[in-house]
């Protein structure tokens, strides 16, 4: 069982009470890499009881990513107080590089840093679905079709009516002009898509990256996804176990730890993507790059 701190308690008692808990291996991380719920799960305990267990601590050791990135995930997590000292064992060649991007917006990603993209992965031998994945916030990126229809009511009165189909990407303009084909893993409709084959490109939403990867991964209007995790309920409820914490160092972490989950999931590159410059969440993370090697900040 993988991401063992993230389990309910019945969810917890039922996988024992089907497979037995001497039969079960976990691999737990800590409250820092909570997502589904406010405090971790205790898998010692079953119905209120200690079992027999033994635990392996393991290296904090990451096979994904290379060095560079590492060092800006680290500093990043102790800067909200989660202090993940990672350390880079990838035996890829090169240290990585991160890219801050403050400049103006220009459509759903600039032109230039798909070029990039794109030929740092044929260097590399990547597909296009191993060379970029793309992560976007539920707002400004995706849209709904609304269609006209007519309709005769009861009382024999033509009625005009809107009809709205499922969500999907807007704007991809640009993928199609860099020759990118693109998998749409933000449809409303996705589970009726065939799986994305080696060809494709996956744009998806950022809730949707835990355990996937690329050798670059962009994360787009990063500072604005940050303002909205940080302002939902489970924001609020977000360690309210843990009474050192105010309500919004809370909200901060909570944010902070899906940012964290979407930085992991990068190889070689990461692209940081920020509608603007003055809010406190991008004034961090670019004095947090100045700090770091092997990032490079672009400006206007």
């Amino acid at each position: 069982i993988d991401e063992g701190q993230d389990f309910h308690y019945l969810e917890k008692e039922i996988l024992y009470k089907l497979r037995g808990p001497e039969n079960i291996v976990i691999a737990s991380g800590g409250k820092e890499q909570l997502i589904r719920h406010s405090a971790t799960q205790e898998w010692s305990v079953s119905l209120s009881k200690k079992i027999p267990t033994r635990t392996f601590p393991l290296y904090n050791g990451s096979f994904r990513q290379k060095q560079n990135i590492i060092l800006f995930v680290n500093k990043f997590s102790n800067l909200f107080g989660m202090n993940f000292d990672l350390k880079s064992v990838s035996e890829s060649k090169g240290t990585g590089k991160v890219i801050i991007d403050v400049r103006t917006k220009q459509g759903f990603i600039r032109n230039d840093i798909l070029q990039e993209t794109k030929a740092n992965g044929e260097i590399n031998g990547c597909s296009p679905y191993e060379s970029l994945m793309v992560m976007i916030p539920s707002h400004n990126y995706t849209g709904k079709t609304i269609s006209s229809s007519f309709l005769v009511d009861e009382k024999d009165y033509i009625k005009k009516t809107e009809i709205s189909s499922a969500r999907h990407i807007i704007d991809l303009a640009v993928f199609d002009e860099n020759d990118f084909l693109c998998w749409d893993g933000v449809s409303e409709n996705k589970g009726f898509l065939k799986v994305p084959h080696q060809g494709q490109t996956r744009i998806i939403h950022y809730e949707s990256c835990r355990g996937l990867e690329a050798w670059t991964c962009a994360c787009l209007s990063l500072d604005a996804y940050f303002n909205y995790k940080r302002t939902t309920e489970e924001a609020r409820n977000y360690l309210s176990d843990d009474l050192y914490f105010t309500e919004d160092e809370r909200k901060d972490k909570y944010a902070a730890v899906w940012c964290l989950m979407a930085f992991t999931r990068a190889i070689d590159t990461l692209y940081i993507q920020l509608d603007g410059s003055e809010s406190k969440f991008s004034r961090q993370i670019i004095e947090l790059g100045k700090t770091c090697d092997g990032v490079v900040i672009k400006y206007n």
